[in-house]
């Protein structure tokens, strides 16, 4: 099990890594993990405990979809700011 679990999270890794270089953002593993959970009580998905990022979407969506909305909040708080 210890050595799934070792391949399982630097698969895990190496797909963080490259969403980040190629964004060239830093990605926070807690928020994508709330993220993550967020996304899969809208869509009304159990948690799970092991392999917790296997879901029905894969890790690059949820990334993308954390991105787009962390884009979209800055723009607007840029947009608000510019307001004042």
């Amino acid at each position: 099990m210890f050595t799934l679990d070792v391949i399982y999270s630097a698969r895990i890794i190496a797909k963080l890594k490259h969403f980040a270089e190629e964004y060239q953002v830093i990605v926070r593993y807690e928020n994508l993990k709330e993220h993550i959970q967020k996304s899969r009580e809208q869509a009304k998905q159990r948690s799970r405990f092991l392999f917790a990022f296997r879901a029905g979407r894969d890790l690059l969506e949820y990334l993308k979809s954390a991105y787009d909305k962390a884009h979209d909040n800055l723009g607007n708080v840029i947009e608000h700011a510019l307001k004042k």
